[in-house]
């Protein structure tokens, strides 16, 4: 019995079918953008690509955007090593905990107690403004107050406290767009009090949702009072690091 010719139609209509749905499967299965010195790559001919593109601008080859793996990440500079970690308490030990204590007091210029509680807890991939307690060192009689840098949470504000400066996350890099529109519209009519307290809300927003990324490395805190450079969040962190180290070696 031969086939009627309307269902040759249809024979053929999904044949037709079939063969469009494999392409689509085939063009949805894209190769990933290869990350290489911390910088995205074709994975066709290797070039350099835009951040959080599609098709590379040399050879017209499509890929997929995808976040770097952790070995291709690069290490933090804004907290301490694991061998700057170990010295640091090689030193406190040497001192003991009063003298040092009261060394980085001075430095500081914070009560022996804050000092010594932030020796205590200093440690790897810890906040270097709070020594990762997520409590602010303050002076004597001073209220406990959330570190401004970790909001309490302890950790690096650079890395998130693995050491790893995450890189490809397109919702951090549009939020930092976001966060430079925001403090870019603070205009000079606004009090100045009021300009520096809705940039720090705007910072501490930011690294509550972004820390650990390269975008957070971006961000700063309010000028000082009367005017000055606000400071990247990252540079404040370590240098308080570095006055800290300073103490400890005199």
């Amino acid at each position: 019995m031969g086939i009627r010719p309307e269902s040759r139609w249809w024979m053929v209509t999904l044949a037709v079918v079939a063969v469009l749905v494999a392409i689509s499967l085939l063009a949805m299965d894209r190769p990933n953008v290869v990350w290489s010195g911390e910088k995205p790559h074709c994975p066709a001919c290797r070039s350099e690509v835009a951040p959080y593109s599609s098709r590379c601008a040399a050879c017209s080859t499509s890929f997929d955007w995808v976040i770097a793996d952790n070995d291709a990440c690069p290490l933090c500079r804004y907290d301490l090593g694991t061998l700057e970690a170990e010295h640091v308490h090689e030193r406190i030990r040497a001192l003991g905990d009063e003298v040092a204590s009261q060394r980085v007091a001075e430095k500081l210029g914070v009560s022996t107690e804050s000092a010594h509680a932030y020796l205590a807890s200093l440690g790897r991939g810890r906040c270097g403004w709070c020594g990762g307690r997520g409590v602010e060192p303050g002076r004597e009689g001073e209220a406990e107050v959330t570190c401004r840098l970790c909001g309490g949470g302890g950790a690096c504000p650079a890395c998130g406290g693995d050491r790893r400066v995450q890189l490809g996350i397109q919702a951090s890099h549009l939020a930092l767009e976001t966060w430079q529109q925001d403090v870019g519209d603070l205009g000079q009519g606004v009090p100045e009090e009021a300009r520096r307290r809705e940039h720090a809300r705007l910072t501490q927003e930011f690294l509550g949702r972004h820390a650990g990324t390269v975008e957070a490395l971006e961000v700063t805190w309010p000028p000082p009072a009367g005017g000055g450079t606000a400071e990247r969040v990252v540079e404040a962190a370590r240098r308080r690091l570095h006055q800290v180290v300073e103490a400890l070696g005199e």
